[in-house]
């Protein structure tokens, strides 16, 4: 988790997120005026995947939420998914 922690506080500052306390999932929440789900199709083109807070809420909410994965990956895939998002969240 470490690793992950690192990347978002050096390449994304503006997004909030949870520390894993266990799993194998970050969530990190997006500023108000980015829907996440909108934002998975548009980094589909800057290779990087995700999953949309949406998905895992009954009610429709967690829209600006996103569930990043963190274990399968080394520290470079680490580092280079989290700067692919950032492209990604610059380029809108």
């Amino acid at each position: 988790a470490a690793g992950m922690q690192t990347c978002l506080d050096r390449y994304l500052s503006g997004v909030e997120y949870t520390l894993p306390q266990g799993g194998y999932f970050f969530w990190v929440r997006f500023p108000e005026d980015i829907d996440a789900e909108q934002l998975q199709r548009r980094a589909e083109a800057y290779q990087v995947s995700f999953r949309p807070g949406v998905r895992f809420s009954s009610q429709g909410g967690m829209r600006t939420y996103a569930r990043l994965s963190y274990v399968f990956y080394d520290a470079e895939e680490l580092e280079q998914g989290v700067i692919r998002l950032k492209r990604c969240l610059e380029n809108q």
